[in-house]
């Protein structure tokens, strides 16, 4: 697999996006809430006359039974849209390494809304927990504008060799840039 550059430049309204340099990390088959640190950013974005605001409520199992990581996008929280109106957001993710379209899942966007609830569960196929170790969950927060032009709100994300996944009990994340 190839593995790209992603950067979201937010300018004069639009954005571009290009696709992420990613490696897997360090397996461990420890899982804990000890040590969860924010991941460096793959998103560049032009930021500079805004601030990320808002929060993001998430929980996570992984289901031996089937073999799936159960992701629960429960709610956000304090959303700014780009214009200082209430954004029409949505909230995509990714489990990476992979950065494949079959690989992204996406909430339905809720129109005018700074503290959506989306209530929404998505699954990602892993053979094991010992594989999920290395692995990365990536969530990103949209604001859908007219004329298809989404813009970047903030991202969180989880490592999952630093978390406990064995319930669905959400956990309010910070959105970065």
């Amino acid at each position: 697999k190839q593995w790209y550059q992603r950067r979201v430049a937010i300018t004069a309204g639009h954005h571009q996006e290009h696709e992420p340099s990613m490696s897997a990390g360090a397996s461990s088959s420890n899982i804990s809430c000890e040590s969860i640190s924010p991941s460096p950013t793959m998103i560049k974005a032009n930021t500079k006359d805004r601030t990320i605001f808002g929060e993001l409520s998430i929980g996570l199992v992984f289901n031996d039974q089937v073999s799936t990581l159960d992701v629960h996008i429960n709610e956000a929280r304090n959303l700014t849209g780009v214009d200082g109106n209430p954004p029409n957001c949505y909230v995509k993710t990714y489990l990476l390494p992979d950065r494949s379209k079959t690989a992204k899942r996406k909430t339905k966007t809720k129109k005018r809304a700074t503290n959506p609830v989306f209530n929404e569960i998505f699954q990602y196929k892993a053979p094991s927990m010992e594989d999920l170790c290395s692995m990365t969950l990536w969530l990103t927060v949209w604001d859908t504008r007219q004329l298809g032009h989404n813009m970047f709100l903030g991202e969180v994300r989880i490592q999952l060799d630093s978390i406990q996944i064995t319930t669905l009990t959400p956990t309010w994340w910070q959105l970065k840039h």
